[in-house]
């Protein structure tokens, strides 16, 4: 039965070179990654949607899967080589972080140590990252009346200067 494999069956695909005569120039096994020049080039992998994702410390955020590849194929999500499971996640983080039944990670509260790199999977397969970035916001408290003031006294000091 071992056209009935549950994983890949293993097949040698030996790739022949022939002179025009029919002559064998070249045998190369491609099912070992070996091709020979004179063969055409091998199907690229689909690229990987990747995507660049700015948040501010605090706020909160929602992480959705850029690419996809099968929509009812539910979504697995990583950081690193850990595995996020909804349960242990939203546990470890006082629920903080939760992964939706919609497969969407929220943060509700960002921490600067929430920034790394998220990626998520279908199938097994790669399907999208996510590069996620936490800055703090730089506010800046002023009053404007002290502004103004400072603005009058330059303009001042411009047009005693001009005037002479």
């Amino acid at each position: 039965m071992s056209g009935y494999c549950r994983e890949k069956c293993e097949r040698n695909k030996i790739f022949v070179v022939k002179d025009r005569h029919g002559n064998i120039i070249e045998k190369v096994n491609n099912s070992e990654g070996l091709y020979s020049l004179k063969q055409p080039l091998p199907p690229l992998e689909p690229p990987v949607a990747r995507t660049l994702l700015y948040g501010v410390k605090g706020k909160s955020i929602v992480l959705s899967c850029p690419g996809s590849m099968n929509t009812d194929a539910p979504i697995h999500w990583q950081l690193g080589d850990k595995n996020l499971i909804p349960e242990v996640i939203a546990r470890e983080s006082n629920r903080r972080i939760v992964i939706s039944i919609t497969d969407k990670i929220h943060i509700k509260v960002a921490k600067i140590s929430d920034s790394n790199i998220y990626s998520c999977w279908q199938k097994e397969e790669l399907a999208g990252t996510i590069r996620l970035v936490i800055e703090k916001k730089l506010e800046f408290n002023f009053n404007h009346t002290i502004m103004l003031i400072g603005i009058l006294i330059i303009m001042g000091v411009f047009l005693k200067i001009f005037i002479k």
